[in-house]
């Protein structure tokens, strides 16, 4: 009887696995191993017919990949560029068809060149765009794209006080506009050429502040500059008085066309004490309207239960904006804090070893409504630690819907974690769940770099050395 019983429960064991293991599949496919060198670059997109399109270059060379709905590899490519240093700048994904950027050198002279690719991986067109001349001859560029992928912009800061940029229409390859923007230095404080915006009809956007300190926060303004797909600059100015920025990002809300400006504002210089909007219209024509919504204390105290005297959030940064169609605007931001020490020997420069900590904790959820009169915060906890990986684990996966929000994260940076979401439906309601376990699998998964296929699909990287796998998620 024992022996028969020990058979049942090993028959039910066995029975329960097989069931765990089909809904696993069912809801997470991994791809095969990907080779990946060390100065390799690669980014993930969404392509046609279904298709997951890797994009790979090194300083020579451009790899393209294609992954059907079982991550099966469905055809591969190695580009053949021009000769004369080809540098590649990354590639846009436009009607289906993968459109590949480069610079090379022909004739003392640097061009612009874009070659195309259709969804089964044949070239269809392949054109010199541009010889760049004096102030745009430069072979590093920021490549990026408006919401519909219509248009390319190319953007880079040429000096201290100097940015260009280029609009280019995908389709036909023609040059919009090339822009000479010139920042006095008196007048802005100069940001990383990454903090161009484009928005979702293909204009451009710089910004910049002045006098952002207590001492003269009375003629502290924000600046922003507008170029427009036909190439029209705009500027305008916002007077902030008394408003003392600790974070800020320029977006732009397409449904209603205001340019919006958001994130954090602070008292204590060490950290936010609530969150700072400005809109304005489209046309940068009209008054800004200024607002501002202080953290409550709950939600301060939520975030370090254990410092009564703290009166805001620390080292926290605004990351996605996600706009209603009623107007009102929620901010994702996140703790991030990075530290830099010695280990095993004399601090400075003689003995030990320079470690780097990262620290990527809660995410906090800023609501406000269209007339900037009410608003709700939410703390959702998390806590991840890395060191020497530029971050690379951690942070969250945003996947949208138009009924919710998905907050996707590794709960620690490490292999076999689990991976939890944050599900946000339209009315404020949230739900925390597990939604994957990497036990065994050794995924480092990349959260960062994922990309959204479908309303109810994400594929993540997983980087682990020289090995490249993309995991596709089904919710």
């Amino acid at each position: 009887m024992s022996m028969l019983r020990l058979i049942f429960r090993i028959s039910c064991s066995l029975l329960i696995a097989s069931t765990l293991s089909v809904a696993f599949a069912q809801n997470v496919v991994v791809s095969q191993d990907i080779e990946l060198r060390s100065d390799s670059r690669y980014e993930l997109f969404a392509g046609a017919e279904g298709q997951v399109i890797l994009y790979r270059d090194d300083p020579t060379k451009v790899h393209l990949n294609a992954f059907g709905s079982s991550m099966e590899e469905v055809w591969s490519r190695e580009l053949h560029m021009d000769k004369g240093r080809p540098n590649p700048l990354g590639a846009l994904v436009s009607e289906g068809e993968i459109n590949v950027f480069y610079i090379y050198r022909k004739d003392r002279s640097l061009h612009l060149k874009m070659q195309r690719y259709s969804a089964r991986g044949n070239m269809t067109d392949s054109m010199t765009i541009v010889e760049l001349t004096d102030d745009f001859a430069n072979s590093n560029w920021l490549l990026q794209t408006d919401a519909a992928h219509k248009y390319a912009i190319l953007s880079t800061q040429r000096d201290a006080n100097t940015y260009v940029i280029m609009g280019i229409e995908i389709a036909s390859g023609r040059v919009m506009y090339q822009q000479k923007i010139d920042l006095s230095a008196e007048s802005f404080l100069m940001r990383e050429f990454s903090e161009v915006y484009i928005d979702d009809f293909g204009a451009a956007y710089l910004w910049s502040q002045e006098n952002n300190r207590r001492s003269r926060l009375d003629e502290h303004v924000i600046r922003i500059i507008q170029i427009s797909i036909t190439g029209d600059v705009k500027t305008v100015a916002v007077a902030m008085p008394d408003v003392l920025l600790y974070d800020f990002e320029l977006k732009v809300d397409p449904g209603n066309k205001r340019v919006v400006g958001i994130g954090y504002y602070s008292v204590n210089p060490d950290e936010a004490a609530g969150v700072v909007m400005v809109r304005l219209p489209y046309d940068l024509d009209g008054v800004a309207d200024v607002a501002t919504a202080a953290f409550p204390q709950s939600v301060i105290e939520a975030v370090d239960p254990r410092n009564k005297r703290v009166t805001g959030i620390p080292y926290i940064k605004a990351l996605d904006v996600v706009f209603r169609r009623n107007g009102g605007v929620l901010l994702i931001g996140e703790q991030r804090k990075q530290t830099v020490r010695t280990v095993g020997g004399r601090s400075g420069y003689f003995g030990g070893t320079i470690k780097t900590d990262y620290l990527y904790e809660d995410i906090i959820l800023s609501s406000v409504s269209a007339d900037s009169l009410s608003s709700w915060h939410e703390v959702l906890p998390k806590k991840q630690f890395s060191q020497d990986d530029n971050a690379a684990f951690s942070s969250y996966f945003l996947a949208t819907t138009p009924k919710q929000l998905r907050l996707i994260y590794n709960d620690e940076v490490r292999s076999g974690g689990t991976v939890s979401q944050y599900q946000i439906n339209g009315l404020g309601g949230i739900d925390r769940s597990s939604l994957m376990n990497t036990e065994y699998q050794d995924l480092w998964l990349r959260q960062g770099a994922g990309v959204q296929v479908t309303a109810n699909s994400i594929v993540i990287p997983s980087e682990r050395r020289t090995r490249l796998r993309l995991v596709k998620v089904l919710f």
